[in-house]
Order: structure tokens, then sequence, then C-alpha cells
């Protein structure tokens, strides 16, 4: 069985024959607010024209160190997509800045991939990255410079080859804003002819997966990729135009970068940038520039109904009746987190929805959304418009005979499903395991899911879990993200991580690991969050495996919890005692 978007949502034409530089300077519409700002400062591009032509002088400055070159019609030599793809290659290794935009927009407009980097990355990391990508230029900024600079020691990157997405050079660093004053003055960077089709097989993004064990994949994806998504979002939000927005997640993340700064874009939003999260800092830029659509990940919101449940909220400190909508993804935010935080007296008196997205870096990124008008509890929402999926038994690889009762592995196949992945020939198209493409072009997710009518009757999408990441306890399977929603509605958890440990008997027995709330106390706590599972859920899913407090929950930069961190710890714990025992 096929499911896909209501037919009321249809997907336009998806241009295969435009760069996304090309689209986004063609399709977006046009604002009268500044399109970029920094909320930190004065920095701003005002409209379209004018970041336009920081983006054209930019990519006049760095075409040179890319070694681009004109053929005899003054085009751009593009040679066989496919044959040198990364010859323009720029890694792009810097907190959020008003200037990442158009600085992908200029590698863009000379066909260049950008390999957007996390800051939280090491040295050691950004070798792996630099190597990887074979990057030409690296884009940085002081505060990561150190790093580049004792990476490049290893690669052998000159020095001039480095950037930074500053204000003020540092250390003899010329930054991007100089970079485009002096591109101004040189000729013009060539122009960009792409032939049907071409948009489809040309990588624009070198993109990073978000594994929890080893070096991330380099996961290739299109300039029709991004510009499918783009559509399939606009297709969804047909009346998120012309609103302000905030930029705070991370841009070098798909999340941030795909549906917070290109689709904000391409519907006329303003943009306001913040380099980093900072809760206080948040609620003040949202009451000075009255933000009406706040893209986050279950952390903030987490921080937001903590901060709403204490005595003295700092949240109350705050004009924050323009919020419309809060959008998140990348993990789950728990049905009965979402209770808790719409019954709080701040949620009561104000006028917003919250929608979860699902999706994946190979998704580019959205597969899946809610809307405002059709949100179904505990749903990720509607399949993107032009994609099509299937439930599939992870054992048979059939389809599940009845997808509303029975769960499977979401299989999805759209105009949004990436190239694949850097140097795995083997794998690409061609195997069957999670997380790659089938043959027919299907992405095999991973993730178990069930499909749900709304009060609408359409089908939307709830996700269960993850396929390695459920836990077989005495013949049944615990989704943790399950147990986590209830342990997280206790008062004395701020968050928490459930896996599976070993047990003779049992195969595995749920175990919980807490991070207490600011104003808890570890008296008792323990057993309280294990008696409140218990009172809640069947007896298969109570945490005989324990409940273990520690200081924070492992984490990627995007939100998704690190499972595999504290798996490995405990099976380790396990293996040491069960070596004990055997003495």
């Amino acid at each position: 069985m096929l499911f896909k978007a209501p037919d009321k949502f249809v997907l336009p034409e998806v241009p295969d024959y435009l760069s996304l530089e090309q689209f986004m300077y063609i399709a977006s519409k046009p604002s009268d607010k500044d399109v970029l700002c920094s909320g930190l400062s004065d920095t701003k591009f005002r409209n379209l024209k004018e970041m336009k032509v920081f983006t054209d002088n930019l990519a006049s400055s760095i075409a040179p160190l890319l070694d681009v070159k004109k053929n005899w019609s003054g085009t751009l030599a593009t040679g066989k997509p496919g044959h040198g793809e990364f010859d323009r290659s720029v890694v792009l290794y810097s907190e959020n800045s008003v200037y990442t935009l158009p600085i992908q927009l200029a590698v863009h407009r000379l066909l260049g991939v950008v390999a957007p980097t996390s800051t939280a990355m090491t040295a050691k990391e950004v070798v792996h990255q630099l190597k990887l990508s074979e990057a030409k230029i690296i884009i940085t900024s002081k505060k990561y410079l150190p790093n580049v600079l004792e990476a490049i020691k290893i690669t052998g990157h000159s020095r001039s080859k480095v950037f930074l997405t500053d204000e003020v050079s540092h250390d003899g660093f010329v930054t991007v804003k100089e970079l485009a004053s002096r591109g101004s003055l040189m000729p013009r960077a060539p122009v960009v002819v792409l032939k049907p089709g071409e948009a489809k097989e040309r990588v624009a993004f070198l993109s990073q997966s978000s594994g929890t064990s080893g070096l991330p994949k380099g996961i290739k994806i299109s300039h029709f990729n991004v510009i499918a998504n783009i559509l399939q979002i606009n297709v969804l939000y047909p009346e998120e135009t012309l609103k302000v927005n905030l930029a705070l997640l991370p841009l070098y993340h798909i999340y941030g970068l795909v549906v917070v700064l290109y689709a904000s874009m391409h519907a006329g939003s303003q943009l306001v940038v913040l380099p980093e999260f900072n809760y206080e800092l948040l609620l003040q830029t949202t009451e000075k520039f009255k933000l009406t659509t706040l893209f986050v990940v279950p952390p903030i919101l987490v921080r937001l109904l903590n901060d709403l449940k204490s005595e003295h909220p700092i949240a109350e400190k705050y004009n924050l009746t323009s919020i419309e909508r809060f959008m998140t993804g990348a993990a789950p935010f728990s049905k009965e987190q979402t209770e808790a935080l719409f019954a709080t007296p701040w949620a009561k008196r104000h006028n917003f929805v919250l929608v979860q997205a699902y999706g994946a870096t190979e998704m580019s990124p959205m597969g899946c959304t809610q809307r405002g008008d059709s949100i179904l509890s505990g749903a990720s929402g509607y399949v993107c418009p032009g994609a099509v999926v299937r439930v599939v038994d992870p054992e048979t690889l059939k389809d599940v005979e009845d997808p509303e009762t029975t769960q499977g592995e979401l299989w999805y196949k759209g105009p949004n499903v990436v190239l694949g992945y850097v140097d795995n020939a083997k794998g690409v198209r061609g195997a069957v395991a999670p997380g790659f493409l089938t043959p027919d072009g299907y992405y095999r997710t991973g993730d178990e899911v069930l499909f749900k009518k709304d009060k609408h009757g359409e089908y939307q999408v709830v996700v269960v879990d993850r396929l390695k990441e459920l836990i077989k306890t005495k013949g049944f399977q615990v989704a943790p993200a399950e147990l986590e929603g209830v342990i997280l509605s206790h008062p004395a958890v701020a968050d928490c991580c459930v896996i599976g440990i070993p047990d003779e008997r049992a195969g595995e027995l749920p175990r919980a690991y807490i991070k207490l709330s600011p104003n808890a106390t570890r008296e008792g706590v323990e057993q309280s969050v294990y008696d409140f599972v218990k009172k809640e859920k069947a007896r298969y899913k109570w945490l005989d495996g324990g409940v273990v407090i520690i200081d924070e929950i492992p984490k990627s930069p995007s939100g998704k919890i690190l499972r595999r961190f504290l798996r490995d710890k405990a099976r380790a714990e396990y293996a040491k005692q069960h070596a004990k025992s055997k003495l």
C-alpha cells in the first residue's frame, strides 16, 4: 500500500535546469522587510537585490580561488556531472551568520559544492571533512579558527584559502565581507547554464549524516533535491509567507539549512539570525523583532516547558504574543510533553500552534509535516507532496497488511531523496540495509511507523521508534520514545533517555537515564520515577533495568539523543560484571 500527501496538496513541476542560486533569486517572494538581519548587531541585507549584488561580488572574488574558467561562449565550463564533482568545494565551518546564505549562494553561482560542517567537530574531525569534501576554500570564524589552523597543518591547505565570517578581520585573515568588496572591482563571474536534467545530478551540498558512531558519512544533495523540498514546504504551508522567522538552529544542519534558511527566503519571510542558543536571548529577540515562527528542536521546547512550570517563569517577563507557530523536528516531542506545554497558564494566554515535522538528511530534509489546521497528537503529519511511502516488514521486506495497526519500516521515495553517499559506490542504490537507497529509489529510513487518520480522514505518519533502538524484552518490543514521553512529565525530570540493557532472562530490560530538574532533590527520585512508569505502563515496560541520574543526556548538535553512548557504557558494565561472576 502506497501513502502520499492529501490530493489537495499538489507539487508543481520542479525545475531541473536551474542552480539553487538561480532558483532562489528568480522564485523568492519580495518583501518590504529586511531579508536577513542579525539579532545582535546592525548587519543586514535589506532586500533581495542587495543580497544578490553581494552574492555576485563574492562569487567573482572566489572564482579564481576555485579555478573557475570561462569557455568560448562566456558560460561556465561545467564538465560532466559526477566527474570532478568536488572540484569547487567549500567547507563552511562557522556559527550562524547573516553571511551564511549569501556565501552558499555565491558558491552555487559557480556550481561549487558547499560542505556545511558542524561546529561541534574537533580539529581531527575537521581534517576528515576537508579530505572527504576535497575542499579548496575554508570559511570559518574567529571562534573556530584554532581548530581550522590545527587541521590544515595535517591536510596541507594554505592559510590564504581560509576566510572569516566575522565583521572584522583577525590575525591577517580576510573576511567574507572584504572578499565581496574586492569582487566588486573584479570581472564578473561567468554565468551558469545548465542543461535540462542537470540540476538533478549536480551536487549542491555535501552534508553530514547524524550517525551515532564513527566518522560522519558524506551525503550528496543535489540542487534539484533542495529546490524540490523548498517547493514541497511551500505547498504545505502556503500561508507561511512574509513572516518574521527565527534562524537559531545550527545552519550547518540540514533542518536549519533548508527548512529555516532557504524555505523562509523563498516565502519572502524575514530571517533574524542568532549565532547560538541562549534561552533568555531567544525571548528578548522574539519580543524585539515580533517573531512569528520559531523553528526549534525538542530540547528548546523542554527548556521553555521547565521554565513555564517554575515558580517565576522567565518567559513571563517578555511580550511573546507575536508567536504564531513553533515548528519542531530532528527528534520527537512527545504527546505528554505537548499536553503539558499547552496546560501551562502562559500557553493558554497565547494563540499559537505547535507543529512537528519528520525527516532526515537523506530527504533534504523534510519528509512529512503537520499543519496547524490538522494536528493529530503524536503524529508527524502528512507525507510531502510528490513523494510516496511504503510501510514494510523489515524481516520479509514486504508491505505490512494493515499499516494502521501493524507497524513497519518507513520506505520513502520522492524528488527530495538525495543522490547518495560519498565513497560508498557499493551501497548507493544497490543495498537494502536500513539507511540506504533501494534499487528502485526508496530510502530505507530505519524508522518504525504507523499511519493514522486525522479529523479530515487523511493519513498521517506516526513514528514509533528507530528499528535499531527498540528494546526487546521477554518477547515484547518496547519503544524508548514511548517511555521517555511519560518520564519527561515527571516533575523531577528535566531530560531523559531510555535504553535496553542486557539481561540473561529477559534479553533486555528498560533502563532510564535522567537529568534532574533545577529544583529537584536526588533523594528518592529513582524510586519515584520507577513507580511513575509502573502506574502508566504495562508490566514489561517497567524500568526493571533501573533509573540512573546523570548530569546531561548525550545529544548531537541537532538535538538527537545519542543512545549508543549510554547503551555501549551499560553493555560494557554488564560484560565486566558477567566476567567477574564466572571467576
